[in-house]
């Protein structure tokens, strides 16, 4: 590695072209998915026609509710140990679906009228990355109070907030109310098993945190995350950042969906909630996507096969990965109108490569399908995963994705895919018109916005 500042050779590249074991190395190994793999791919009992699909219920969406955020590592300066911190925007935007269909017929947009059709809201947090704390505190502990208190206790819409959302979906509140998680006391020297159970009495705040019975530190339910785990003084909180924001979109969503469930569940057909990105909790996150989302999930698609309504209007919508990748490979060769549902063998042929693990089995709580169009539009997507039974009680996720899948399984699948096509925006390829708002009103550039929170945090921040 070179010295800081000190420019790289312009020649030392002749010592590894010139290495016959580099090159006998290379001739070993080959690119996975080639053109000519992809020129002969098997799409049999995963390719569907949208004029053979059909959904379970009657299409009732006319409201479109998009979740997104963005944030900014700033760095304060670049000595050893470097100072850094996050910042944070992440907000949600309600659209009238029928608005957006008047448009189209329209050559020129009145902005005021437009200004009508659409209602933000957004949340601003901050996290310290490296060499940044509460005083007499060391960073794991000034990441857990940052996420306790300034991110999840202050966040809210009106009364509702989103520690109770967390709760509601722990204490499982939405059915028996007899939900638990547990987890290993936060303390590194205390192995004690810490219980979150709800306890009935005259004030819930005696769920939000438990004293250890035997260390005595206090465990917030946050930490159910463990998020807490992947930082150290060290390293610093870098490998979080991304997923402090993963974990807030999603408890945002679920805010909003229980705001609409609590206050008149009728409503819920009528709306449609997106996430930018998939829907799923990936590293630490995923035991709580495993152990109280996907349960979650699985309620509401009992409750709606119950009413004969649709409660799981969800989608998450993928930019970028393998899979965005993939149908880019292979779209050509896909008819207009064409749904792809990857079941585990595809996947593993064709998108992840050979994988121990089950793609998604802890991760993900929706399904991922590729959906061609036209030859404008074509996108990857989730939609919530259904729940089948055999002999009475509900599938496994194994079971479901090792065998060929049927999109009528899903409750509403080809009523979100109309909607989809019905929010399409030209601004982008492939993108649609609330998630292109929603990305305007909450990403941060490098460029003034880094610089310029740079200058705001050297201002307010204290030095020890």
């Amino acid at each position: 590695m070179s010295y800081i500042k000190e420019k790289s050779s312009k020649i030392n590249h002749q010592n590894i072209i010139k290495n016959e074991k580099v090159k006998e190395y290379l001739r070993k190994c080959f690119i996975s998915n080639n053109t000519e793999m992809i020129t002969q791919i098997d799409l049999t009992g995963i390719k569907f026609n949208k004029k053979n699909i059909f959904s379970q219920i009657e299409n009732k969406i006319k409201y479109i509710i998009a979740v997104d955020g963005g944030y900014q590592i700033v760095e304060l300066n670049t000595k050893f140990p470097s100072t850094k911190i996050a910042f944070y925007n992440v907000g949600y935007i309600e659209i009238d679906l029928e608005k957006i269909k008047s448009f189209e017929k329209e050559q020129i947009i009145d902005p005021d009228e437009f200004h009508q059709v659409k209602h933000f809201g957004n949340y601003n947090f901050v996290l310290p990355v490296n060499n940044i704390k509460f005083q007499s505190k060391n960073l794991k502990d000034t990441i857990r109070e940052t996420i306790y208190y300034d991110i999840f206790v202050n966040a809210n819409i009106g009364e509702f907030k989103f520690l109770d959302t967390l709760k509601w979906l722990v204490f499982e509140e939405y059915d028996t109310g007899n939900g638990i998680f547990e987890i290993t006391c936060v303390n590194d020297n205390c192995n004690n098993r810490i219980k979150f159970e709800k306890k009935n009495t005259y004030t819930d705040e005696v769920n939000n945190k438990i004293e250890c019975p035997v260390c005595k530190t206090i465990n917030y339910i946050t930490d159910i995350f463990e998020l807490h785990t992947l930082v150290d003084d060290y390293s610093g909180a870098s490998g979080i950042v991304s997923y402090v924001m993963s974990i807030f979109e999603v408890i945002l969503l679920f805010t909003i969906y229980k705001i609409i469930y609590i206050k008149d569940k009728s409503l819920l057909p009528n709306i449609l909630l997106i996430k930018d990105g998939p829907l799923a909790l990936f590293s630490r996150l995923d035991d709580f996507q495993f152990k109280k989302i996907r349960p979650f999930i699985k309620f509401l698609n009992k409750l709606s096969l119950d009413d004969n309504q649709s409660y799981v209007n969800f989608v998450g919508l993928d930019k970028s990965g393998l899979f965005v990748e993939h149908l880019k490979q292979i779209e050509y060769k896909l008819s207009n109108s064409t749904l792809l549902i990857p079941d585990i063998y595809y996947m593993k042929k064709y998108i992840t490569g050979e994988t121990d693990s089950l793609f998604g089995y802890k991760t993900y709580f929706g399904r991922k399908m590729l959906y061609k169009h036209d030859e404008k539009l074509s996108f990857v997507f989730d939609i919530p995963l259904p729940y089948l039974y055999k002999h009475g009680e509900p599938k496994d996720y194994e079971e479901y994705f090792g065998n060929k899948p049927n999109p009528n399984d899903f409750i509403n699948i080809k009523n979100i895919i109309q909607t989809l096509i019905d929010i399409k925006c030209d601004l982008y390829d492939n993108s649609f018109l609330p998630i292109a708002l929603i990305n305007k009103a909450v990403s941060l550039s490098e460029k003034p916005s880094s610089q310029l929170l740079k200058l705001f945090t050297k201002e307010h921040l204290k030095a020890k």
